[in-house]
């Protein structure tokens, strides 16, 4: 059975933490915990969002079929999965373009990606990822499925284990601490000046940016870094 089915808008609010899909929880490996047609908000004011755990292969955990997913955390975002296909967050939104994002995460500390599978799925919609600490990942596996990816971080994306894309453009910014800058994408890529910044790329750290893309790169905007590399 589904924890949540709305035919519109979802809108959760917790002072401390929100889960979905978790072992145990609404999700029996049946069909996805939060589906709805329209936007999905979910706010977890002091606390950590934690989605996906034993989520479904054929199901994401959160599932909106014609609006967005957006999530706000105090704390940590957690994507998890321990299925080896699939989606833990899935947008189908996929007429919406740039200043607008199908799927947004903004986390008062760190946005963690743990999945073994594909933790993001837009489309060819655009991404938005906020951490104020840093964007890890914990797998080898496709994080993130988009048309335009924006990610900003205050340490370091991807630093020591690179985010894994598939998407067409990119825009990333690291404005502080000793973290990398680190990607790796299936497919041709751009570097792009997407939200005015004046640069594509940039880690104002100490840190490195190492891009690796298994197709084309196109560098349209200036890719600044004060690591060095």
């Amino acid at each position: 059975m589904r924890g949540i089915d709305a035919n519109g808008t979802v809108n959760l609010t917790a002072d401390d933490d929100i889960t979905a899909g978790s072992v145990g929880g609404a999700n029996n490996g049946n069909t996805a915990d939060i589906v709805a047609t329209g936007n999905i908000v979910l706010n977890a004011t002091n606390g950590d969002i934690t989605i996906g755990g034993d989520n479904n292969a054929a199901y994401s955990a959160v599932t909106s079929t014609t609006g967005t997913v957006s999530m706000t955390a105090g704390s940590d975002i957690n994507i998890n999965s321990n299925y080896a296909t699939g989606t833990v967050i899935q947008a189908a939104n996929t007429g919406l373009s740039l200043p607008n994002y199908a799927v947004s995460l903004n986390a008062g500390n760190d946005i963690n990606f743990a999945a073994l599978n594909t933790s993001i799925d837009a489309g060819s919609a655009p991404i938005h990822l906020v951490a104020n600490g840093l964007i890890t990942d914990n797998n080898t596996h496709i994080d993130i499925v988009g048309g335009d990816l924006v990610a900003e971080a205050g340490v370091g994306i991807g630093n020591g284990d690179k985010i894994e894309t598939k998407v067409s453009r990119l825009a990333a910014w690291v404005t502080t601490g000793n973290g990398n800058i680190e990607f790796e994408n299936t497919g041709d890529l751009i570097l792009d000046d997407l939200v005015g910044w004046g640069y594509a790329v940039s880690n104002a750290g100490t840190g490195d940016i190492n891009i690796t893309v298994n197709s084309n790169l196109t560098v349209d905007d200036p890719v600044n870094s004060n690591g060095g590399d």
